[in-house]
């Protein structure tokens, strides 16, 4: 299983970010969801810019820390549609068919979070991988006076998009069974 995740310039500050029972302080939640779900590969989708801050390789050293292997995928800026498109296809283009993964969006800027909720449309339809979790670790819902910050599982959200296309199925032809 590997997890999909974003890394950006912004000066992280650090939190507890907690899921169920798991704690993890750290300034990027990258290093969190490792610690959670103990991935076999973090891919981490970098822009030219993002691949000279010092963030990358400040998280490098925290994920080295966990023994977790991290593969950075360079992305471009997201300045035009036709980076856009690029960023969908290296995103679904680093998942094997059938591969297992997690999807994490929380340091994702601008459109990648919803280009990152279609990547796993498309994955889960085109290549069948299972998508196990998607999440947010939520800084600005943290409580201030702790410092905790809450993780957002939104993969109940993802199968929303099952519903509308059974609902789809059901109304275009009467059948509602699964496919």
């Amino acid at each position: 299983m590997q997890v999909i995740s974003f890394l950006g310039i912004a000066d992280y500050k650090p939190t507890t970010y907690w899921l169920g029972d798991q704690e993890r302080n750290t300034r990027f939640f990258p290093t969190a969801v490792a610690q959670f779900v103990r991935p076999a590969r973090i891919i981490l989708c970098v822009t030219p810019t993002v691949q000279k801050h010092a963030n990358l390789n400040n998280i490098h050293a925290e994920l080295d820390a966990l023994g977790v292997d991290c593969k950075d995928l360079p992305i471009p800026e997201g300045h035009s549609e036709a980076d856009l498109w690029l960023i969908f296809d290296r995103i679904t283009g680093a998942v094997e068919t059938g591969e297992t993964v997690i999807f994490d969006v929380t340091h994702s800027f601008r459109s990648l979070p919803i280009l990152a909720f279609l990547a796993v449309a498309y994955l889960k339809a085109a290549k069948q991988v299972p998508v196990e979790r998607v999440l947010y670790g939520a800084y600005e819902a943290r409580d201030v006076i702790s410092n905790r910050s809450p993780v957002f599982d939104l993969t109940t959200f993802v199968s929303l998009l099952d519903w509308l296309a059974a609902t789809n199925r059901f109304i275009d032809t009467g059948d509602g069974h699964a496919m």
